[in-house]
Formats: C-alpha cells, structure tokens, sequence
C-alpha cells in the first residue's frame, strides 16, 4: 500500500494552514490539544479527502474562498481535494513528475482513480455503506447496538462469504415469485386475446371482399382513365368539327380567289411595267438633257476637222524641218574638218602620205554635198509646205503655239464625235422607250380595268377580306 508521508489542510473549518505528518507504519500518531482547536476538523478533512462527505461547501472557513486537502504520498505523489464558494469542485491527481489528472463533475461519489490511487474507499453491505478506515469521536463500536441485528448478519455473511449465497437465494425467490405471478398474468391475458380473436372470425370473409373490392376499384380507376381520355377527345373533337365547319365556310366564301389571285398577278406585273416606263422617262429626261449640251458642244466646234488636217501638216512639215537641221550640222562639221584638213596638209607639206590624206578629205567631202544635195532635194517640197503652213496659222502666234492648239483641236474633235455617236444612240434609245411605255400604259390601263371588274364580282378584297360595294369600286396607283 501506498505510504501518506504528510497530510495539509487549508482553510478548512477552524484550519487555515495546517500539516500533519503521521508517523511510520505499525506507529500511532495522535493529536492533542484543549476542545474546539481542530483535532476532529483534522479527521473530517482527511475524511473529506478520502470519501467526499461532507457536502456542500459549510466546511469552507469563514472568510475564505476554498478549502483545500491534500495528501502527499511515499512515492512523491499527491491527492488534493479542492472547493471554493464561486463552483470550483474538483480532484488532482499530481505524479511524482509534475503531471496532473483533474476530476471534475462526480457527482458524491470518489472518482475510480482517485480510490485506486489512495487504496480506501467506502464499504458497500447489503444497503449499508460503512466507513471503515476511518471513525469520528462520537461513532458507535463496529457492529454495535446502533446497527440492527439483521444489519450484523448480513455483515457478518458478509466477513464469512455466505452473504452472497443469501442474496443470490433472496434474488432467485424474489425472481420466482414475480415469475409465477407474471405466468399467471400472462395465461389470462392469453385467454382474453383468444376470446377477442374469436370475435374476429369474420375478418378472413372481410379480406376476401376486401381483395375483391381492391381489384374492383383497379376497374373502375382504370375506367376513370379512360373516361378522362375520352372527354378530352370528345372536347377535342367538336373543336374540329367547329372549326371544319368554318373552313367550310371560308372555302365558299373564297372559291374565286385563285382566278382573282390570276388577275391581281397581271395588274403586278402591269405596275412594275409602269413603274420601269417611269423609270425609262427619266432617263429619256436625262437623255434629252445630254443631247442638248452635246448640241451646243458641237455648235461650238464646227470646222475642226479642217483644224485637223492643218495640225497634221504642220506635224509633218516640223518633222521635216528638224530633219534638215541635223544634216545642216552635219554640213557645217563637214566643213570644219575639211578646214582643219586643209591647214594639216599645208603644215605638212611634202610628207609622204600628203597624198592619200588629200584624196580621202576629198572623198569625205563630196560624200557630205553629196548628202546635202539629196536632203535638200528630198525635204525641199516639205519645207515649202511648211512655210505655207506657217503662213496659214501667222494669226496664232508661234509654230509651237499652233502645235500645242493643234494637239487640243484634236482632243476636242475626239470628244464630240463621242459625244454625238452618244447623241444618236441615245436617240434611238428614247424612241423605243416612247415606244415601250405606250404598250404599257395601254396594258396597265387594260389590267385596272379587269382587276377592277374581278373586285366587283367577287365582292370581297382578296387582301384584307372586307365586303366591296357593288358600286364606286376604283383602284388606284399608289406612288
């Protein structure tokens, strides 16, 4: 058994701070002092420790907050048992290392480690609980006169071992006796349930009608359906009918319509013809419009293709004329090294080769008259003509001047011949649009007037619907 080296007790009943150190096994530790100093405080302390009684919290001393027990053990262990008056109620259990187990919520009983921990707990005989390791001054002897004779015997039993065996035989008759009295409950209730069962014989004949009922209504649910189908048919059907009868009706009502839908075709197409015949007239409007300016175009350049003939004459006669101006130069160079020639053959009078160089600058030049007489010859009637030329065109200005409106006469000869073959065909094009818009005024008047006798006879607009009047029918274009 685990050894109790000391014992402290805080702030219990007259205690504040006091230790009791008991004395080794197989000794007597005894406490002494005058009345009311705390010897029997010290034994309720330790009983308090050991057993948790008393309750409550009147053992804590006045003008302090907790009460505290504990107890140190040999091994270097300590149990302490603490309260306070704010609701601290607990146990620690505190190893020889500093660990600690805290017990809270047992209710009056010691918690199983704290009684396995000290080795002592109270001791449970029949209904008896007995203390005894521990006796206040004023308790009775063990098994004294304040414990019954029945009490010693069940304790007794209990010290002997026989007091199981007495138990076990009040239990087993005590088990008998609410067994018979059970038996005999139940073979009257038995009895009552087959009396009851016999007045319910007629629940078999009732689950037959029962199951013959179910399927009866499986037929008649199953017919429910199918009555449900049938009216929504039913309903669907006179809508049909009504509304095959107001087909019918628009049928009669509309048996014309394809040979007026025939019609309303050709007055279509009759409007679109006049809409294009419109179209046409404008562009006849614009036609005219061109023809007129081209008129005036060509009012403004008659005579031109004269001014032509005369531009390419004077192009032919400058041509010529820079034609002889190069073969003037190239005279004149000739000249120059016949010049030159001349003064090296003088300069080199009795040279050897005198003779061949005289004779090739000979050749030389009569090859260049010979080239002068041939142009001359060649260009002459061309130059004559470009004088002429010249003289024709005096009144506008320069050569080059008559060049350059030469050149423009003929940019403006090119435009008004296009302008006048468009003139003409433009002619040509409004007369077969006169033409055309005629045949169609004449079929749009002929397609009115049967659209508006199909309206008359047909009584009703093909478009909207509505009754037409017999008379005051007419149609007119919409622009």
């Amino acid at each position: 058994m685990n050894q109790i080296e000391s014992i402290s007790v805080e702030d219990f009943q007259s205690h504040h701070r006091s230790r009791v150190d008991p004395a080794p096994a197989g000794q007597l530790t005894v406490l002494v002092g005058p009345t009311d100093c705390g010897k029997t405080a010290a034994i309720r302390a330790l009983k308090w420790l050991l057993y948790n009684s008393p309750q409550g919290v009147d053992y804590v001393r006045v003008g302090a907050a907790r009460a505290v027990v504990a107890a140190v053990y040999a091994d270097g262990s300590r149990v302490v048992r603490e309260r306070s008056r704010g609701g601290v109620n607990r146990y620690k259990i505190v190893d020889a290392g500093g660990a600690e187990q805290v017990f809270e919520g047992f209710g009056t009983a010691v918690p199983l480690e704290v009684r396995e921990h000290t080795g002592v707990g109270a001791v449970e005989i029949a209904d008896l609980t007995l203390t005894l390791n521990l006796s206040e001054q004023l308790d009775g002897p063990f098994l004294g006169s304040a414990v019954s004779a029945g009490a010693r015997a069940r304790v007794l039993g209990k010290l002997a071992g026989t007091e199981e065996i007495d138990v076990a035989a009040r239990a087993l008759n005590t088990d008998l006796h609410r067994a018979g009295q059970e038996q005999t409950r139940l073979a009257a209730r038995v009895a009552d349930l087959e009396a009851q069962v016999a007045g319910y014989a007629w629940v078999d004949d009732l689950a037959a009608r029962v199951a013959a009922l179910q399927g009866i209504l499986g037929q008649v649910r199953a017919a429910e359906e199918r009555l449900g189908r049938l009216e929504a048919l039913a309903t669907r059907l006179t809508h049909v009918e009504a509304e095959t009868v107001r087909c019918g009706r628009a049928v009669a009502r509309w048996r014309k319509l394809p040979a007026a839908e025939d019609r309303a075709a050709r007055v279509a197409t009759g409007m679109e013809r006049a809409a294009s015949l419109a179209g046409l007239r404008n562009r006849l409007a614009l036609i005219e419009v061109d023809r007129a300016a081209a008129g005036r175009t060509a009012a403004r350049w008659a005579g031109v293709e004269e001014a032509a003939g005369s531009y390419e004459a004077a192009t032919a006669a400058h041509a010529r004329a820079e034609r002889l101006a190069r073969l003037r130069l190239a005279e004149l160079e000739i000249t120059a090294y016949w010049s030159v020639t001349r003064r090296t053959i003088s300069r080199h009078a009795g040279v050897d080769r005198a003779a061949e160089v005289v004779a090739r600058a000979a050749a030389t030049i009569d090859r260049g008259r010979a080239l002068v007489a041939l142009a001359r010859r060649d260009v002459a009637p061309q130059i004559a003509e470009g004088y002429r030329a010249v003289a024709r065109w005096r009144g506008l200005g320069t050569a080059a001047g008559a060049l350059v409106q030469a050149e423009a006469a003929a940019g403006r000869l090119a435009a008004v011949t296009s302008l006048a073959a468009r003139r003409e065909q433009n002619a040509r094009a409004a007369a077969a649009a006169y033409v055309t818009q005629e045949a169609a005024g004449t079929s749009l008047a002929a397609a009115v007037r049967e659209y508006n006798d199909t309206l008359v006879r047909l009584r009703r607009c093909p478009t909207c619907g509505q009754s037409i009047p017999a008379t005051g029918v007419r149609v007119e274009e919409v622009a």
